[in-house]
């Protein structure tokens, strides 16, 4: 998984929900991976105040959280 690479590096991370990249932007025509790598960045230095950074802990916990919602309801 990349996120185990990226927190594993050790390096700066932020997670943003596509949908909220694609709604600050507006109804745009032209798609192809380096207009989406502009607007990636210029939503990153918009909204920097939304930043979290993305850590190991958070890695432990979404594991957490998915093993969780897989588990078996106990039987009676």
């Amino acid at each position: 998984m990349m996120l185990n690479l990226i927190v594993g590096q050790q390096w700066h991370a932020w997670l943003a929900h596509p949908n909220d990249i694609q709604q600050s932007m507006g109804i745009k025509r032209v798609k192809n991976d380096k207009v989406d790598a502009l607007r990636i960045a210029q939503y990153a230095r918009t909204f920097h105040e939304k930043a979290r950074l993305f850590t190991a802990q958070n890695l432990k916990l979404d594991r957490l959280k998915h093993l969780i919602t897989r588990r078996e309801p106990p039987s009676a």
